[in-house]
């Protein structure tokens, strides 16, 4: 993953991913830096939201095929 900042484009490298109290955190290293990300559940509704222009289409194919899986047996 690449993280863009005012220094730079950096690479951020996972280390660990733990649930937790506040929500999922994130672990590793941004270039020479340790970096820690917690996602929120208002924080997954937000990546839905992002995320939904593209998937929506994904989601259409997917269930087209198996409905056509269907009508085949």
């Amino acid at each position: 993953m690449k993280v863009s900042s005012p220094i730079g484009d950096l690479p951020f490298r996972l280390d660990h991913v733990r649930p937790g109290r506040d929500g999922i955190t994130l672990t590793g290293r941004m270039g020479a830096w340790p970096a820690r990300v917690t996602l929120d559940r208002h924080d997954a509704v937000d990546m839905v939201r992002a995320t939904a222009p593209a998937l929506g289409p994904l989601v259409v194919v997917g269930v087209l095929a198996l409905g056509r899986r269907w009508i085949r047996r």
